[in-house]
């Protein structure tokens, strides 16, 4: 039986004379323009002929369609404006690069964030969050002292939203933050959606590397070398995130809007076409994880505008990118606005918040790594402020003083046997005590 399959197998998939393979499927339906070959080979089986060549006609309408989004695709991910949005280099204009010499081959992958939370799980199974509280006040230090490449927009995306101003999207944001401009020079302490924990404003003349110190601390190589990097860590999310979402919402055979209906119509044409050596399956996986990378690249413009943007997107509505009639067809370079959904939205800094606790609470090298980076930005920006290229933080000196109040509970004086002497207890001041301590490092 082995045996005779086996010939079978061969004899089907080695053509002879005008019999073809069909090439395998690269973000194309079955076959290449002009390639005829195949439909010889059926015609010389005797298939009706009529029905033959429509449907040979369908499949290069389907076939050339699907190159204008193959193109699309390229378009995307290698145009001047996609290399642009990948290195930000006018996010990073006249800021400086900073390199620790010691430590810095080691940088966080998307990979690193499993074993993180698994660990941040572990711990507060055990009990013991201690690790996993340091690793978050870090972070949270981190993304509240020092710049990255979306701190401008979004802090002026924040005051806007807080000040009730009319929505920033995509399509307006340009205009709407060029308004928000003159607002954003204010010096005054009051305003702290451009200052740092110490109330100083983060701009090119107190911070170094300026809109990417956090992308630094996680990669530790050029400006420009980790804006990059940072970008295609979120895109793998990304990618990952709306190719969930896309077989969620294209791949069922009940779903009836209008890309499903579309993937599925182009599947069956494709199965059909060649007698089922190209399963409706393989062609609703090339055509969804095509839809994925292009809608992931928009996410990508989106979330580096500092706008935030839906997590996990539940409805087709929800994205950009679709496929249809040919009237419904959406290029690359006109992506429609999604409709807004109610689940969790995030900006550019919350994956970055999220890239950065992981890399800490790793507790490996790259730990390691990141915190002599946050100490080399700290340098780096004192540096910059003091104009002293010699100043180095290992001899530099720093002391805090806590001053704390502490009202210790009565444990016997409140009961009824020391009533006679509650009178005299009633100011508080007797179980009330001030601690005050100094400390350096």
């Amino acid at each position: 039986m082995k045996t005779m399959a086996d010939n079978i197998y061969y004899e089907l998939m080695n053509p002879k004379k005008t019999e073809a393979l069909i090439p395998k499927p690269d973000c194309k339906y079955v076959l290449s323009e002009g390639d005829d070959t195949y439909y010889d080979f059926l015609l010389s089986k005797k298939y009706d002929t009529s029905e033959l060549n429509s449907l040979k006609k369908k499949v290069k309408d389907r076939d050339a369609k699907l190159d204008d989004y193959k193109d699309d695709k390229k378009d995307a991910e290698n145009s001047e404006e996609s290399k642009k949005q990948k290195k930000g280099k006018d996010e990073i204009s006249g800021s400086s690069n900073i390199y620790v010499e010691k430590i810095s081959n080691p940088e966080f992958k998307v990979t690193d964030i499993v074993g993180s939370f698994a660990k941040t799980i572990g711990s507060f199974a055990n009990l013991n969050g201690i690790d996993t509280r340091d690793s978050l006040y870090a972070t949270l230090y981190a993304m509240n002292m020092f710049s990255y490449r979306t701190y401008v927009y979004e802090g002026k995306y924040k005051y806007n939203e807080d000040n009730n101003g009319a929505e920033i999207t995509y399509s307006n944001c340009n205009s709407k933050y060029a308004g928000l401009e003159s607002k954003w020079q204010d010096e005054n302490k009051t305003f702290v959606y451009n200052k740092s924990l110490t109330n100083q404003m983060i701009n090119l003349e107190n911070n170094a590397a300026n809109n990417a110190e956090i992308e630094y601390i996680l990669y530790g190589k050029t400006n420009e070398k980790n804006l990059e990097k940072a970008y295609l860590s979120i895109y793998e999310l990304r990618m990952a995130l709306n190719l969930a979402s896309g077989f969620v919402n294209f791949w069922p055979e009940k779903k009836d809007n209008e890309t499903a209906k579309a993937i599925r119509g182009a599947a069956r044409l494709i199965e059909k076409a060649t007698q089922g050596i190209i399963p409706a399956p393989v062609t609703k996986c090339v055509l969804i994880a095509l839809l994925a990378a292009l809608e992931s690249v928009n996410d990508m413009k989106i979330l580096n505008k500092g706008i935030p943007l839906e997590v996990y997107k539940k409805t087709d509505k929800q994205w950009a990118y679709s496929m249809g009639g040919s009237g419904e067809d959406v290029s690359s370079n006109n992506p429609k606005d999604p409709q807004k959904g109610d689940g969790i939205r995030m900006q550019y800094s919350d994956y970055l918040f999220v890239f950065l606790y992981s890399t800490l609470e790793k507790g490996d090298k790259l730990t390691n790594a990141a915190y002599s980076r946050i100490g080399r930005v700290i340098e780096a920006n004192m540096q910059k402020v003091t104009g002293d290229s010699s100043y180095d933080l290992k001899n530099s000196k720093t002391m805090f003083t806590i001053t704390a109040e502490i009202e210790v509970p009565p444990m016997m004086m409140d009961q009824p046997l020391a009533s006679d002497y509650r009178k005299y207890l009633d100011n508080g001041q007797w179980n009330r005590y001030t601690l005050k301590m100094s400390r350096g490092y």
